[in-house]
Formats: C-alpha cells, structure tokens, sequence
C-alpha cells in the first residue's frame, strides 16, 4: 500500500482527453514534442519532409501499479520488463527529434513508495525517486519550439489518496488518505520479516502491505498456461490472502516485488 502517485503526459490539455481519470491534477507544459502521424513508415519511426526521422514513444499503463510509462518504440529498445510486470501499451504517445539544437532530454525516474513513474528535464535528485536514466530528447519548454511542435502536457494523481488493486479487480481501489489511516486493514504486521523476493503461495496472508508478481504455479513452479497480464501483478494489504490465477483457477507461487 502506498500513495496513490502517478504522472502522466499527454499532448492533449482537453479536460475529457487530457486527465486520464478523476482525481488528477493539471500541472502545466512540460515540454514540445512533435504529435504521432496517423500512419507509421517503419516500425519504431515515421519520416516527414524532408525526410527527417522521429522516434515514436510509446504510452503503457499498470492497473495493478496505477502508473502510466513512456518507452521508446525506437532503436531496439526493450521494453519487454515492463510487460512481464503487468504493464500493456496503451498506443503511441507522442514523437521526438533526434538531440540537435533547442532540445532537452527527458529522465525517467522512479518511487517504490508511490510505484511511480516521473519525469523532469534534467538528472538532478527527484526527492523520494530513484534515478532511472534517460528516456528520449525533447524540446526545450523554455525556448522557441520548431514549426509542427505541439505542447506536451504534464497529469498529476493526488497525492493524498492511496491506492491499490482489489484481486477480484483488474482496476485500482483508492481512498482518501484519512479513510485509509482508520482502516483496520491498514495495519502492517511488525513481528514476520520478509526480504525482497522471498517466496509465498496461494492462500498463504501477506504479512505487509506489499506488491506481489507471479513466479509460477504452485507447487511445482510450472509458468504455463500463461496468466492473463493483469493477473501477473497484485497489490495487497497487510492480512491479504494471496489469491490463485482466476483465469486457469491455478493456486500460485508469488514473488515479493517491493513494500509498499
């Protein structure tokens, strides 16, 4: 159980397209980015007069997490990680130059305590994040953008409301930070230690608030058939019973991720 974080960009400020649902907050032009033609060239690119080559990024969402990603779709990246935690491409997002000129990059960062991903236009510490490198060139908010340049928007979730996912849901359950704080629920057991990726089965209550992925069946660790990919990841609060694959109706081994 964390806080319910999560930043957003959007190259589209409308208040139906650019807040991806209720409760987040608008937060201003982030930087310019040129927007995703209708039809791509070639996987990864598309190419404008005069031939000049843009890298797609891609957008991709956790239900589990509650966190939108961006990835580049460009150069072999892998983004493969991200899919085995429960993340799906939700499409293209947006397109960038390559680092000439009036261009920024973009660094990606990342908080365990709010399963969130960030993102400033510089490396310098983000209080409460870790740093998780660069992601793509954008263009400098401060400077004059390029003909074709749109505005790339910044969401962000209210920070006073936790989240997590119901494992009878695919979608995330938030309250208010004071409805949390009286939830008998919300207690977390002090007296089991637990390490980073130790080792749980269905059935089995998990002794702190904490994110969960699948590490096979259970018992002998077989990983087909294949869960769906919102069954992969679960959050869960401290007394919680791991739950088993609904989709195969499997009891599972699942693996903690990280305490919430």
């Amino acid at each position: 159980m964390g806080v319910g974080m999560d930043h957003f960009l959007s190259t589209d400020n409308s208040p139906t397209g650019g807040a991806p649902k209720a409760g987040y907050t608008y937060n201003g032009v982030f930087a310019f980015v040129y927007p995703v033609p209708p039809v791509p060239t070639e996987p990864g690119f598309v190419v404008v007069p005069p031939l000049e080559r843009r890298g797609r990024i891609l957008g991709l969402y956790s239900d589990g997490y509650a966190d939108h990603l961006i990835v580049p779709d460009y150069d072999g990246y892998d983004y493969s990680w991200a899919i085995s935690l429960g993340y799906y491409v939700e499409g293209p997002s947006f397109c960038v130059p390559w680092p000439t000129g009036g261009t920024a990059v973009l660094h990606g960062f990342y908080s365990k305590v709010y399963t969130d991903h960030a993102y400033q236009l510089s490396a310098a510490p983000l209080a409460g994040y870790d740093y998780d490198g660069p992601v793509c060139p954008v263009f400098d908010p401060n400077q004059s953008p390029p003909i074709g340049a749109v505005p790339l928007y910044q969401w962000v979730l209210d920070a006073s409301r936790v989240c997590y996912r119901d494992p009878e849901s695919s979608a995330p359950i938030c309250y208010s930070e004071t409805g949390y704080a009286t939830d008998a629920l919300s207690a977390v057991a002090t007296a089991v230690s637990v390490n980073l990726g130790d080792r749980f089965h269905t059935g089995m209550r998990s002794a702190v608030n904490g994110v969960y992925v699948f590490d096979g069946y259970h018992p002998d660790g077989a990983k087909t058939p294949a869960p769906q990919p919102h069954e992969t990841v679960v959050i869960l609060r401290s007394g919680d019973k791991l739950p088993k694959v609904e989709s195969h109706n499997k009891r599972a081994w699942w693996k903690l991720h990280h305490v919430r």
